[in-house]
């Protein structure tokens, strides 16, 4: 399980204090699951310190550096869990189940957990269940029930792959013009 790992900036949690309790849920719920190692990737701005002080033991837990790339890590990762990460729209194409952890209180993006593309977990009895989905030889019936929402929500965000996205700029650019005034 792969954790993208978000500082807390100003207007990023409405409580601060939930995104501590729950970065502790998820290291908690990875520890009581047997078979299961939770890999931390920081924010490249969040202080890897912070997140060294939660953890009381390094027990099936690996804490990577914040700079490293995160693809690698989506890759290979079974499952992808975060707060409203960005790199959450590329574990998606990498077609990963994607957790998006929406405790009460916590505020932050809605980004995905409006998107249905995402499963979210607003109690750490959600995300040790999910996990436990993704785990299980049911996994596909899981992925694709959200296979629709997944698929509608990338072509909204990203658009098309079809090749023609230079006529889609081109046009984009055009429409914009019209509506700018004219300067002398």
């Amino acid at each position: 399980m792969l954790f993208a790992s978000q500082p807390a900036y100003i207007g990023a949690f409405e409580q601060p204090k939930r995104r501590i309790e729950m970065i502790k849920a998820i290291i908690g719920m990875a520890r009581s699951m047997k078979g299961v190692t939770l890999v931390i990737k920081p924010h490249p701005g969040e202080n890897k310190k912070d997140l060294i002080s939660l953890l009381r033991t390094r027990q099936n837990i690996v804490l990577v550096d914040g700079s490293i790339n995160i693809l690698p890590l989506i890759k290979c990762c079974d499952v992808f869990v975060t707060f409203f990460s960005t790199t959450a729209v590329q574990a998606l194409y990498a077609d990963k189940p994607v957790i998006t952890i929406d405790l009460p209180g916590s505020g932050g993006g809605r980004f995905y957990t409006d998107s249905q593309a995402t499963w979210v977990a607003r109690s750490v009895d959600d995300v040790q269940r999910y996990i436990s989905y993704f785990l299980s030889p049911q996994r596909v019936d899981h992925l694709n029930s959200k296979r629709e929402a997944k698929t509608r929500f990338l072509h909204d965000v990203v658009g098309e792959t079809d090749g023609q996205a230079t006529n889609r700029v081109v046009q984009s650019v055009a429409a914009l013009l019209a509506l700018e005034p004219v300067r002398p």
